[in-house]
């Protein structure tokens, strides 16, 4: 529980205002898909989350392809958000 916090802690950028606003992740994850290629890279992260580390985008990043797909993100912001609920 306290990697998927961690983790969450560096998407918080990600997230932005939509998301906190309870806009649906898909459309996150397609504002932060810059070259619309239906994946999210380190520098398409780093591009919305500059504070985002490596150790944190590779956790994210199951399948470990180098790339975070739309359900890995998903799950990211999906930690982030319960991490601030239980706030």
């Amino acid at each position: 529980m306290k990697k998927l916090i961690f983790l969450a802690i560096g998407f918080t950028a990600l997230a932005g205002s939509a998301f906190a606003q309870g806009t649906n992740p898909v459309y996150v994850f397609k504002d932060v898909d810059i070259d619309g290629d239906n994946y999210v890279s380190m520098s398409e992260a780093q591009a919305r989350a500059p504070d985002i580390t490596l150790g944190q985008y590779m956790n994210a990043d199951s399948d470990k392809d180098g790339n975070l797909n739309q359900d890995e993100f998903a799950v990211a912001l999906k930690a982030y958000m319960a991490a601030h609920a239980a706030m």
